[in-house]
């Protein structure tokens, strides 16, 4: 690396004691310009103290990253993208879950990035560490090792569901996989429950997704009723919560044949306290069915019932409720105690 010095010249030598102290200066400046200069050998100090202008052109023979530290090249990021991976000290990074699956793992390594679930881009990037066995949304990797995932707040996508409105697809295990995560989440790794959102697009079920009665309730938010839309491809209750839990933002098609028995939400007496916003209902033998107590519906919608909108079994316990509009057959309620509802 260049450095600019100026030097003096010795007018003659003749005159020993001035030439000795020009040479001796000229010395000392030529000194002092190397210890401002990078060693290429790395004697210390070799560090930059300002910004390195490469003036538009490029810096060649980089090796591989090894540490957090290190720079990224453009064939990592394109090894990446195509189904590669890139470690950089003790985390690395894979373009998806199932590469990092069949992959053998550094033992190093402690911490995985994806860049999706099946593939890059599907929707299902996440977080994992290393954990001593299996986990709910974890997996194992070909080396044997488990590893847990990071996140707290988690998407169907990242347990292998498909958003991409094929009926033939079925996502019931990926929303029970992440909805069980949530509760995993509350009792063995964090100190409350996880929340659970759901990206925009078409999802279907040939089984029931079922909210067990955990210590805090799930949370589940929909990017909105116009744009999550669920449909059940059999007869079951879409939804059976047994905890105390929070839904909105979802459009919720229940089992579309006159004979279903199934319903759309069921609410057991141990999913008291539980609370529904911004949804809704569609077809299916009941709307939603309500046994446990202090139960809220806000701006919610039921339509196309073949039995009861919505029917409070335990005539004890309290609904409180306002809908958008009224459902358009089966009969509006059964049961009493319910508050403040209305049709229209």
């Amino acid at each position: 690396m260049a450095e600019q010095i100026t030097l003096s010249n010795v007018a003659n030598l003749q005159d020993t004691t001035t030439a000795q102290t020009t040479i001796n200066n000229n010395y000392a400046v030529i000194v002092e310009a190397f210890r401002d200069v990078l060693s290429r050998s790395g004697i210390a100090p070799n560090q930059m103290t300002t910004v390195l202008d490469m003036n538009s052109n490029p810096v060649i023979n980089v090796g591989a990253p090894t540490s957090a530290d290190s720079a990224v090249r453009l064939q990592d990021i394109t090894n990446l993208a195509t189904g590669g991976v890139i470690n950089y000290y003790n985390l690395s990074l894979y373009s998806s879950r199932a590469v990092a699956a069949s992959s053998t793992i550094p033992s190093d390594i402690l911490f995985i990035i994806t860049g999706g679930y099946t593939t890059a881009g599907d929707g299902g990037s996440a977080k994992y560490f290393k954990y001593t066995g299996s986990t709910p949304g974890g997996f194992q990797s070909q080396d044997g090792a488990w590893w847990a995932l990071n996140e707290n707040v988690v998407n169907p996508m990242m347990f292998g569901a498909n958003n991409q409105n094929q009926s033939g697809i079925d996502s019931s295990a990926a929303f029970q996989d992440c909805i069980d995560y949530t509760s995993f989440l509350h009792g063995t790794l964090s100190d409350k429950g996880g929340k659970m959102t759901i990206p925009a697009g078409h999802y279907y079920f040939g089984t029931g997704l079922n909210i067990s009665n955990v210590d805090v309730g799930c949370v589940i938010e929909g990017a909105g009723k116009d744009c999550v839309f669920m449909y059940a491809t059999a007869d079951i209750n879409l939804f059976t919560v047994a905890g105390p839990s929070k839904l909105s933002g979802m459009f919720l098609s229940g089992y579309n044949n006159v004979s279903s028995t199934g319903n759309v939400i069921l609410v057991t007496s141990t999913g008291a306290n539980s609370t529904f916003t911004d949804l809704i209902t569609n077809y299916s033998n009941t709307g939603i069915q309500v046994d446990g107590g202090n139960t809220k519906l806000h701006r919610v919608s039921i339509a196309y019932t073949f039995s009861a909108g919505l029917h409070a079994l335990n005539t004890t316990n309290s609904i409180d409720c306002d809908f958008d509009t009224d459902w358009s057959a089966g009969q509006p309620a059964h049961g009493t105690n319910i508050s403040a509802w209305q049709a229209g």
